[in-house]
């Protein structure tokens, strides 16, 4: 099966008092086929654990790479912000970055920097 793809909300340039404020959308890790975003070199990965019932209940978070992955461990109510991403080492054949949760406890968000 292919990866679930995590779609990127874009970051608006900022209002007339200079904040620029935007809503995303949260998409549950995909356990058994993973995770993927389009790759600009301008994202931002966030990602949480929201089994906050059991703290003590640990999630991974991967990140792949082209050359290797790396893991960051959530326990339950715990957030993660990771980037911005680069495309070199980080950006797939295909332009994806893949990502994945070990349950669907871990859910993403991709912001983008206009």
């Amino acid at each position: 099966m292919p990866r679930t793809t995590v779609t990127p909300t874009s970051i608006s340039g900022g209002s007339s008092v200079g904040v620029g404020f935007v809503e995303f959308t949260w998409t549950a890790a995909d356990a058994s086929n993973g995770n993927q975003f389009v790759s600009t070199g301008k994202e931002f990965l966030i990602a949480r654990n929201v089994n906050a019932d059991s703290p003590l209940l640990d999630r991974i978070v991967t990140v792949l790479k082209t050359n290797g992955q790396i893991e960051y461990t959530l326990s339950g109510g715990e957030y993660l912000v990771a980037g911005q991403i680069p495309t070199s080492g980080y950006r797939q054949a295909d332009n994806y970055i893949y990502l994945d949760g070990s349950h669907a406890d871990i859910e993403f968000a991709v912001l983008v920097l206009p």
